[in-house]
């Protein structure tokens, strides 16, 4: 959970993050969407992702969305 964003995410926290292994074997990190970061216990290891880009401020954000 990111608590304290970084200055150009100010605003937008908390919100979740996630380390994905890819089938492909590497790991990315990304922002985890439609999660409640208040609510991290009920968060579940080994859930299936879906790659979903997020934009803000002009920039694109990894992130995964639970499938």
């Amino acid at each position: 959970m990111i608590y304290v964003a970084p200055k150009k995410f100010e605003g937008k926290a908390p919100y979740a993050i996630a380390i994905v292994k890819l089938g492909e074997g590497p790991s990315i990190m990304g922002r985890l969407l439609e999660v409640d970061p208040n609510k991290a216990d009920e968060i579940k290891i080994d859930i299936g992702v879906k790659f979903e880009p997020l934009i803000e401020n002009g920039e694109a954000i990894v992130a995964f969305r639970p499938v």
